[in-house]
């Protein structure tokens, strides 16, 4: 058992602290009664005070007042993970950019794109050539702008081209291809 010391600094040889109990007390005939933050304070299993206010023992979380649990114990600390592998939650994977067999050796990726010469326009995805967005053609010789469909389509008044094809402003009605036509000005 160690010793008890009171918060006032003054040493009672015949008290003494019993840690398997919530609380300090003394296990002679009390001569002294500590006046401090402590005094008083009851805590729960696993957990003892400090400056007034319950606080779990190391290793322990939990309603310090009522009873402090035993961490989970790191799921990690046993698990022995390969070359460029890392232990997550208890089970080895790859770190990122690496496949392969996480508990041996995880090897870098290749760059599939690495020897893949593309067309103008266009770029690598995956090992294979794809034309840039807003280009079509052959993504391995040359890709050219999509041409605006309506760059040659002639609309009516109060119309507008859409994918080659026009159409009447809202709240307007009529042919659009000559004319459209306030709805409800006759």
């Amino acid at each position: 058992m160690k010793p008890y010391v009171p918060v006032s600094g003054v040493v009672n040889v015949r008290e003494r602290c019993h840690h398997s109990l919530p609380d300090c007390f003394s296990i002679f005939p009390i001569s002294f009664v500590p006046k401090g933050p402590c005094n008083g304070v009851r805590c729960g299993r696993f957990a003892h005070c400090v400056d007034g206010a319950g606080c779990c023992y190391e290793g322990y979380e939990g309603d310090a007042n009522r009873e402090c649990v035993a961490l989970p114990k790191d799921r990690c600390a046993d698990v022995r993970c390969g070359y460029n592998a890392r232990c997550s939650d208890g089970v080895c994977v790859c770190e990122a950019g690496f496949e392969g067999d996480p508990y041996s050796h995880c090897r870098q990726i290749p760059d599939r794109c690495a020897n893949v010469r593309c067309g103008y326009n266009a770029r690598c995805s995956d090992g294979v050539c794809v034309c840039e967005d807003g280009f079509e053609g052959d993504p391995n010789i040359q890709c050219n702008r999509v041409a605006d469909p309506c760059v040659n389509v002639r609309c009516g008044y109060n119309a507008r081209c859409q994918n080659g094809t026009c159409y009447c402003e809202p709240g307007y009605d009529g042919d659009p291809n000559y004319e459209c036509r306030l709805v409800g000005s006759g």
